[in-house]
């Protein structure tokens, strides 16, 4: 109306005797002073929309960040729960058994590739002078398909998985989600029965050993590679007895 009077659009008569009555004050107010009114209200609304959106905005930011926390601490049981959906429904024939009760290999073995020598040694030690059935991934891995849909199927189609802990292991991040592939496998799979078997081929500096390897050290016996003529035959007759015990029962 104000506007309209100014520019000449709209024509009041009488306008000087318009007022505006206040709902919260009831008291008049005259259409001259009406802009100033407006432009205070116009503040505090955009005082208020301002604080509004930083609410809103710091808001968001908190749920952002809690569920990115919740994602990176649940994150391999997400992945685990996720390749164990998938296989189920798109698995690789050559690792699936008819039945689903049966185990295709006695150990899958975890390793770093620079750490080879030792399972070439193992496979001789295991394989041909034993008969443990191992599986290994440079050599039974089903080519074509996703690594980490080949290393979910290995474990799942393992009585146990043979961790081979080294620097080099450590080091590897496809190791890493080996080992805890494996133990949500046994968490959630296995009901806590005892799939993991550690092996300690090298020395770890303890600055560079994950928390989450050290808890399991704690949790879990493992077995020390002696490396030497005398006590490289009693190692491989513990590893061997351990990983038949499961085979006997």
């Amino acid at each position: 109306m104000v506007n309209g009077h100014e520019t000449k659009k709209v024509n009041f008569k009488s306008f000087e005797n318009y007022s505006c009555t206040s709902s919260s004050q009831g008291k008049p107010l005259l259409f001259s002073k009406i802009k100033e009114k407006i432009e205070k209200l116009e503040k505090e609304c955009n005082s208020y929309m301002y604080l509004i959106i930083s609410l809103s905005f710091i808001i968001l930011i908190f749920f952002f960040v809690l569920l990115c926390g919740l994602l990176y601490r649940y994150r391999w049981k997400i992945r685990y729960f996720y390749y164990m959906t998938k296989s189920r429904y798109h698995g690789y024939k050559s690792v699936r058994s008819d039945s689903q009760s049966d185990f295709k290999y006695d150990a899958f073995v975890s390793y770093s590739d620079e750490d080879l020598p030792f399972i070439q040694k193992m496979i001789l030690e295991l394989e041909k002078n034993n008969g443990i059935r191992l599986c290994i991934h440079h050599r039974d891995f089903v080519p074509g398909y996703d690594i980490s849909e080949n290393i979910i199927t290995a474990v799942n189609k393992s009585r146990k998985t043979v961790v081979i802990l080294s620097p080099n292991f450590i080091k590897s991040s496809w190791c890493m989600y080996e080992l805890h592939i494996a133990k949500m496998e046994e968490i959630y799979s296995r009901e806590n029965e005892g799939v993991l078997v550690l092996i300690f081929y090298e020395e770890v500096p303890v600055d560079k050993m994950p928390l989450s390897v050290m808890d399991l050290i704690k949790q879990k016996s493992y077995i020390e590679f002696p490396n030497d003529e005398y006590g490289d035959p009693v190692f491989w007759r513990r590893v061997s007895e351990t990983l038949q015990d499961e085979v006997l029962c």
